[in-house]
């Protein structure tokens, strides 16, 4: 799937058109009067009519059927949506901001580095890492030792983040060393082992 962020990814036939085609090519022949001698196509038309007739009503029937599934299926895709959305977060996932001043501003003030995380609703390997890898217990004991965002990625107040540091695939985890600078990024789903190995990776690198 693809973000409505330029270039950023997670790494008809209409009802009853055959039929009322059919029907009115198979009744189509010019008829015969034996007695007058005439020919004409009025039975042969007649007959059309009634096709056109008959099936629009079953045409709207399977069109209304149609549009009752696909409203049932949006609605379940907007309650997902709700449910899945960038800053929903499962129990035990760390204090996260969701704006990247914010971050920055938290750590100036503590001192601790930054994990900024790039993400989507949509994306699957974001998904698995906000609820299997940012909770987990592997990971819990670097809570708090760094300031944690979370930026959507479908957000327009996120773009120029994502520019500044080159998202063009998520899940970017981007980390910020105090002032800001970069510390160094990682990209894709993980595993809590190694990001937790990553996130001590990170740590020494803001200390050096």
């Amino acid at each position: 799937m693809q973000s409505k962020a330029a270039g950023v990814r997670c790494q008809s036939q209409e009802i009853g058109t055959e039929v009322t085609s059919v029907a009115r090519s198979t009744y189509s022949p010019l008829i015969h009067n034996p007695y007058s001698g005439e020919t004409t196509t009025f039975r042969a038309t007649a007959r059309n009519e009634r096709v056109r007739r008959e099936f629009p009503s079953n045409t709207t029937m399977n069109r209304r059927k149609l549009f009752a599934i696909v409203a049932a299926l949006l609605v379940g895709a907007t309650s997902f949506l709700n449910q899945t959305r960038a800053a929903d977060f499962p129990k035990g996932s760390p204090e996260f901001v969701t704006s990247y001043a914010a971050a920055l501003k938290a750590s100036k003030e503590s001192g601790k580095p930054v994990v900024l995380i790039f993400s989507a609703a949509w994306c699957p390997p974001c998904q698995a890492n906000k609820h299997n890898v940012y909770p987990s217990t592997v990971v819990q004991p670097f809570h708090d030792r760094f300031v944690w965002a979370y930026l959507d990625a479908d957000e327009d107040a996120n773009l120029p983040v994502m520019q500044k540091f080159g998202v063009t695939g998520i899940p970017h985890i981007q980390f910020l060393d105090k002032t800001g600078k970069s510390l160094g990024s990682a990209i894709g789903g993980t595993t809590p082992e190694e990001f937790a190995k990553t996130l001590e990776d990170m740590l020494k690198r803001a200390r050096s």
